[in-house]
């Protein structure tokens, strides 16, 4: 995949260079539920220097987005597998 250079930062850009500077790693995603249509993911991030873990609710193209960023795995749950295998 090649990477756009923009002039500015993306959001994603700055939110990835925040995470850095506050010394935090996305360690990684989960894409949760499927609700109406609507996909539902989880980042999970972790402070390097204190150990303190975090988890916040995003949308999936945006957990993606910093999972490229910070080289993180990203999973899916068995049950949202399991509602589009079909």
């Amino acid at each position: 995949m090649s990477r756009l250079v923009l002039c500015r930062p993306s959001a994603y850009d700055a939110t990835a260079e925040l995470l850095k500077a506050l010394k935090c790693k996305v360690e990684r995603i989960l894409i949760t539920e499927c609700t109406n249509t609507i996909f539902y993911a989880r980042v999970f991030a972790v402070n390097a220097a204190s150990g303190h873990r975090v988890d916040v609710d995003a949308r999936p193209s945006d957990a993606i987005n910093l999972a490229l960023r910070h080289n993180a795995p990203v999973f899916v749950n068995k049950d949202v597998v399991r509602q589009f295998a079909k």
